[in-house]
């Protein structure tokens, strides 16, 4: 975490003058999270988490800020978009799906990937 804060902190010192660290945790992001950022209008900077499912539902009806990734450099990079472009998301979240299962693909030498059923949980068109 320590790694992760000062990344995140090097960045907004790089491009912003004013911030603060209203909070940090280890875990899920939770409903406590999103509503302590609804509620200062905080962003969210998670690295390698997942949102609850309480929380997923919660957001669909708010305008929260939420960035995350698996890898730090890349969540740098969208820190960075982020805020060169004004406080709007380098990308729009358009479905999120769960994998059910991936099938092998062994016995298909031309083929590339690896197919999978998945359940799509939220879109937007």
């Amino acid at each position: 975490m320590e790694a992760l804060e000062k990344v995140i902190i090097q960045t907004l010192k790089e491009q912003t003058q004013e911030f603060e660290i209203i909070s940090k945790s280890i875990g899920e992001i939770n409903l406590n999270d999103l509503r302590l950022a609804q509620t200062t209008g905080a962003m969210i900077i998670a690295f390698r988490t997942n949102i609850s499912k309480d929380s997923k539902n919660y957001l669909q009806s708010r305008d929260i800020k939420i960035l995350t990734d698996e890898i730090i450099y890349k969540l740098k990079e969208n820190l960075e978009l982020f805020l060169q472009n004004k406080n709007q998301l380098p990308y729009k979240i358009i479905a999120e799906a769960e994998v059910l299962q991936i099938f092998s693909q062994k016995d298909k030498k031309d083929r590339q990937g690896y197919p999978a059923a998945t359940f799509c949980r939220r879109r937007t068109i």
